[in-house]
């Protein structure tokens, strides 16, 4: 940052970079106050080069009593240059305590700088989450100009055109990435299937993906798009076989074979490549995670915490080394370490995501605490919504599978429709394996009518493949193949656990939920709701 006292007149600046050359100019015109305003007000102008950072003005409403203090805070992006009056701490920190004359009991301070916190694409996010869906596209404009082919910034801008316009929209902003960043397009041709996928184009993208590995036979980065759309496990599997082989360097096939062996289970090899990809320079934070989910899938969580704890020791700041390392804890009962992480994250997470760590722990823990902590949060404005999911997901565990049913019923405007589909599906199948068929097919008749004739997305369509899974009216193995395509097998073992429940095979059914259970490894749904159902199961 750079300071400059200016007089009145007309200025130009010229911004260059080290060697000289010149980045951008800006001539503008600085007038002088009025004697009065000189008198009352304190200024100055602010030049954002390039338009790339994001400013927060915040009001600090000191009181003599803590409880009685206020914040407020605006958030200034996409200017390049202009003014800012009455600043009393100037890119600077707010002071945490100031005095305060005796014949008052609150004071207000202004405090500007530098929002560190926030760049472009989360600065186009938030405007979104305002319903400002015009700041929001113009945001990302910015930021894609900024760093046109930075991975996380064109993902949001994917996203962002998908939610403000269209699917279509969305893929058409992928295919773009694809276009300006074709000497490294791979994370472009990602998103691009993703968003396609998304949209129901399975097939189209199978056909479009084919003809290029036709005509790249010996490119791994082909093989490995060809696999993430090639709608078969064991075609997907030797397509990322090959990727591996013709380029080892390339990280995501490594990734993607296995999460193939995961599904497979073939949990060595699957943590084999997980461990190489994630010694790989440049991979994704994920990757850390999947390997210690392929390690709690297999039933040996500790085989990982040396790899991550290796990790954590070189790379303290990753942020999936430590997300990876609280499962491991999680799912080996070292309650004392998992809460030392959680402390460790506190700062970088929101209330709603605090409260979901720690209401997990006590879930796993069998801490029956935990009841009156989901009601509590209930009734939170900032809580609620997260609240609602696990709320439904509790009595799930517990067996009450109709107070689930009405549950979600009751809150279904609040909930997300294919997520109430889901656990409206889950009840009713916890209904069947009851004894209570009429029952249980009227909540399933009920999950079919949540979804409603919408255009489908990916959860919409993985939730009514459940659902007429659960009811009959498709194989096991349909259900099996869109879980799969979904990258969301544990469902599909579910739909098989409850089928074989029906057809009188009680062992098959408790392996399969069983089995459900396992592959859900990041200890979230259906984890501990199909474990509790199997264990019903096997009495």
């Amino acid at each position: 940052m750079r300071k400059q006292e200016m007089h009145e007149g007309r200025h130009t600046v010229i911004v260059r970079e080290a060697n000289g050359k010149e980045i951008e100019r800006l001539t503008f015109d600085l007038h002088k106050l009025s004697p009065l305003d000189a008198v009352i007000h304190d200024r100055f102008f602010v030049y954002n080069v390039a338009s790339q950072n994001v400013y927060r003005r915040a009001a600090h409403g000191y009181a003599t009593r803590r409880e009685n203090a206020t914040y407020s805070e605006e958030l200034i992006g996409m200017q390049r240059f202009f003014e800012q009056r009455d600043v009393d701490y100037a890119f600077q920190n707010a002071l945490e305590t100031i005095s305060i004359d005796s014949g008052s009991s609150s004071a207000t301070k202004v405090s500007f700088n530098v929002a560190k916190d926030v760049d472009l694409k989360r600065f186009a996010l938030i405007r979104m989450e305002q319903g400002k869906p015009d700041d929001a596209k113009k945001a990302i404009e910015f930021a894609v100009t900024n760093v046109p082919c930075d991975t996380t910034t064109r993902r949001t801008q994917v996203y962002l055109a998908s939610a403000i316009a269209s699917p279509e929209a969305g893929a058409d902003a992928a295919h773009h990435w694809i276009a300006d960043c074709a000497q490294d397009d791979l994370e472009a041709h990602r998103a691009y299937q993703d968003v396609n996928k998304e949209n129901g184009r399975e097939q189209a993208l199978r056909d479009e993906y084919r003809k290029m590995l036709s005509a790249s036979p010996d490119s791994g980065k082909a093989h490995n798009l060809f696999g993430r759309v090639a709608g078969d496990l064991t075609t997907a599997t030797a397509e990322y076989e090959q990727a591996v082989r013709l380029d080892p360097k390339l990280i995501w096939p490594r990734v993607a074979l296995g999460r193939a062996y995961l599904l497979m289970e073939r949990y060595d090899d699957a943590m084999r490549e997980f461990a190489t990809a994630a010694d790989m320079e440049g991979r994704d934070p994920a990757v850390v995670i999947y390997y210690a989910n392929a390690a709690i899938a297999k039933g040996s969580p500790a085989d990982a915490i040396a790899k991550i704890d290796e990790i954590r020791k070189t790379k303290p700041r990753d942020s999936g080394a430590s997300q990876a390392r609280w499962l491991l804890a999680l799912a080996t009962g070292d309650w004392p370490t998992a809460t030392d992480i959680e402390k460790g994250l506190a700062a970088q997470e929101s209330p709603g995501s605090l409260w979901y760590r720690n209401t997990k722990v006590l879930r796993l823990q069998g801490d029956t605490a935990v009841d009156a902590k989901i009601d509590g949060a209930l009734r939170s404005r900032d809580l609620h919504a997260v609240a609602l999911q696990v709320k439904a997901e509790r009595l799930l565990e517990t067996g009450d599978y109709a107070g689930c049913a009405e549950f979600v019923a009751k809150n279904a405007k609040e909930i997300d429709p294919a997520s109430s589909a889901m656990l409206l599906a889950y009840s009713g199948a916890g209904l069947i394996i009851e004894g209570k068929a009429e029952e249980g097919d009227n909540v399933l008749a009920q999950a079919k009518n949540a979804i409603g004739n919408s255009d489908k997305g990916s959860g919409d369509r993985l939730a009514i493949a459940v659902i007429d899974g659960l009811r009959g009216t498709i194989p096991v193995d349909a259900t099996m193949r869109a879980a799969q395509e979904a990258d969301a097998v544990t469902h599909g073992w579910f739909v098989a656990g409850v089928r074989a429940w029906e057809a009188g095979d009680r062992d098959k059914a408790r392996a399969d939920l069983e089995k459900c259970a396992r592959l859900a490894a990041d200890l979230d749904f259906p984890y501990l709701e199909a474990r509790a159902m199997a264990g019903r199961v096997h009495r």
